[in-house]
């Protein structure tokens, strides 16, 4: 029920965010890590040119990953084996590229 979708539009995957915190969550992949999502905004997508499912945005606060319909920006997550962390904690640490 937690696996994302993300050929459906932003609005659905931001409420079953909502919805599915805090227990069971909603997760996803990225690269080599498992992460649970704990808050998100929909937002448009600048870069039409990656494909859905695919990170789009990233800057020093946040990353956005292209949807079926708009894009989902990831505003707190929780990586796997970790405490619950806000995207600039996470970024600091972990290489999120385009395109990933």
């Amino acid at each position: 029920m937690g696996i994302i979708d993300w050929n459906k539009p932003a609005v659905e995957i931001e409420r079953l965010v909502r919805g599915l915190y805090p227990w069971p969550c909603a997760f996803m992949t990225l690269g080599d890590k498992n992460l649970k999502l704990i808050e998100s905004e929909v937002v448009d997508v600048l870069d039409d040119t990656v494909s859905v499912g695919k990170v789009c945005e990233v800057t020093k606060k946040y990353f956005v990953i292209k949807c079926g319909e708009k894009g989902l920006k990831i505003k707190k997550l929780q990586p796997e084996g970790k405490k619950p962390m806000d995207t600039v904690a996470f970024l600091n640490g972990y290489k999120v590229v385009v395109g990933q």
